[in-house]
């Protein structure tokens, strides 16, 4: 006796394992093209962040700008008042200087006599001459009103209203 060799009958395919391969088949299929589409995604999320963020950056350097324009526009605009301030002081002064030198002797002394007397007492809040308080004697005609005399008193502190 021979050794008969004993061959299973090879069995054909049937359509339902077509068909389970072919399910199998497009399940991995299906997952594979799901798994680039999220990749896509995540591509087309990160190159909008990086063009996004080209323009935050942009916005945000023209927002810093503006903010030191302000900044600058403000400073500008108090150093401007500082200086129109002291030009104005220097004017007054200037005007005080000149009505002092357009006085005559009398209004002269009594200017001088007013501002020494203002000048001394420190504890009196009202300056007087010869015991008459300033605005009082200036009233009365006891001393010259001139425009000097009048500023001289208001930069002491005292209220003087001129008589027209």
């Amino acid at each position: 006796m021979g050794s008969t060799y004993y061959q299973h009958q090879r069995r054909l395919a049937t359509n339902e394992d077509r068909v389970f391969k072919q399910r199998r088949y497009e399940a991995a299929r299906s997952s594979k093209l799901e798994e680039i589409r999220e990749y896509e995604k995540l591509m087309e999320r990160a190159a909008f962040d990086e063009s996004c963020n080209d323009l935050l950056s942009r916005r945000n350097t023209e927002l810093q700008v503006m903010q030191n324009k302000v900044l600058y526009l403000q400073s500008l605009a108090m150093r401007r008042s500082k200086l129109k301030n002291l030009l104005q002081a220097e004017e007054d002064q200037l005007h005080r200087e000149i009505e002092m030198c357009n006085m005559n002797l009398a209004q002269r002394r009594a200017w001088l006599r007013a501002y020494a007397l203002s000048r001394s007492s420190p504890s009196s809040s009202v300056p007087t001459v010869t015991g008459v308080p300033l605005p009082i004697a200036l009233q009365k005609g006891f001393l010259h009103n001139t425009k000097l005399a009048v500023s001289c008193l208001t930069h002491t502190g005292v209220n003087v209203d001129p008589p027209r």
